[in-house]
């Protein structure tokens, strides 16, 4: 179980019991306003929350593989996954490079990896930042969080020139 540390995880045991099942590959929430990596993807360039470059790098990809306007976004501060299930490694070994290489925005590959895959996974329809298993602290200092998004893209960059 992944938990995005601005979210607090209420009622364990309840959501478990109601969304959770061995046959799950993966288990993520939809995205509470939009259903379109596209239309994401301008509202991240808009609010500046990557760098226009690499955001226009990825749509460029996902143009030439024709990938189809909306066609789901899901929202990654909650995901459930079998990790021992070969297709979710090889799914989520392709995900994590597409986060390096193109966007630290992670649902702006995801429904893209999963579509290129065939990689089934199970949505969850509640609004991640509202309902009874969860609510979300937003963080409090947005210059010191652009500062360590910085940094991270920066270490991004030096490992994959390694690569």
């Amino acid at each position: 179980l992944y938990l995005d540390g601005s979210i607090n995880f209420m009622n364990n045991n309840l959501f478990f019991k109601k969304y959770l099942n061995e046959q799950d590959r993966l288990i993520i929430f939809q995205h509470p306003t939009r259903q379109c990596i596209y239309s994401e993807a301008e509202q991240c360039i808009k609010f500046k929350k990557e760098k226009k470059t690499k955001i226009m790098k990825l749509v460029k990809l996902l143009k030439k593989y024709e990938y189809p306007s909306n066609n789901g976004l899901v929202a990654t501060g909650i995901i459930y996954r079998n990790h021992n299930d070969l297709k979710t490694q090889n799914f989520m070994n392709l995900w994590s490079y597409f986060v390096l290489k193109y966007s630290h925005r992670d649902q702006l590959s995801f429904n893209f990896i999963a579509w290129v895959l065939k990689f089934n996974f199970t949505l969850i329809s509640l609004n991640i930042f509202k309902n009874e298993f969860c609510n979300v602290k937003l963080h409090s200092n947005a210059k010191f969080l652009y500062k360590i998004r910085e940094f991270i893209n920066s270490l991004t960059n030096l490992f994959l020139k390694k690569i």
